[in-house]
Order: C-alpha cells, then structure tokens, then sequence
C-alpha cells in the first residue's frame, strides 16, 4: 500500500471512529432523556436540536459523498440513489422530533430506525470508496 493510500485509509479510520461514536452517544442520550415514550416539548427547543444536528449530519454527507464523486468504480446514477437514500433517512431522522411534538410518539422508533440507517449509508458510502 502506498503511504498516500496509507494516510487516507487512516483519517476514515479516525473518521469512522468519530462519527460512530457520535451516533452511539447521540441514541443513548436520546433513550436515556426520552426513552422510546417522549415527553413533547416546545416548537422553540426542537429548533435548538434541529439546527446543529442538521448542520453537523450534512457536513459528513457532504465531505462522505465527495470522495463518492471522485471515484470510477461505481456509475453516477448508482451514486446519486444511495445519495438520496442516505438523505432520506437523515430527513427522516430530523423531522421525527416535530411529529413527536405533535404527539405522534411512535415516531421515536422512526428516528431511532432511520438514524441507524443513515450511519450504515455512511459507512456504506465510505466503504464503497475506499473498500
């Protein structure tokens, strides 16, 4: 392996360790806080949680899906569906707090669900590039 290919698998070694742990820490503070009953809270403190988490899950899709971009081993049209895909569930994740405070509980598991999906589509999406 060459040292360049070296120095790339290792920063989406750290990379990966990061963002499973964010995940990891991210579910259990949420089952901990709400467990899979959630108490609705306000329009004003969903937006507070919306905005950095939105920010901070597009920011690794984006970075994820540029090293997609530059690859030749998978079709555009392959990309752009497990692109979408991914984003999907990132909305899914995101959008779940308000039919919470709606009171639609159940949608706890659909966050819980479409969170774990988005971290497999990263993952996915990196191993395709570098597996």
């Amino acid at each position: 392996m060459k040292k360049k290919e070296h120095l790339y698998s290792l920063a989406i070694g750290y990379f990966l360790i990061f963002v499973l742990l964010t995940v990891g820490s991210g579910v259990a503070l949420f089952l901990v806080e709400n467990g899979f009953t959630p108490k609705a809270k306000s329009f004003e403190t969903i937006m507070e949680l919306l905005s950095p988490h939105l920010l901070g899950m597009s920011i690794v899709l984006f970075v994820v899906t540029h090293f997609l971009l530059f690859s030749k081993k998978y079709t555009q049209k392959f990309s752009l569906k497990v692109f979408l895909w991914v984003v999907l569930f990132m909305m899914f994740d995101q959008s779940s707090y308000l039919f919470i405070l709606m009171g639609l509980e159940w949608f706890s598991v659909v966050k819980l669900v479409s969170i774990v999906f988005y971290i497999i589509g990263i993952c996915g999406l990196l191993i395709m590039v570098f597996g």
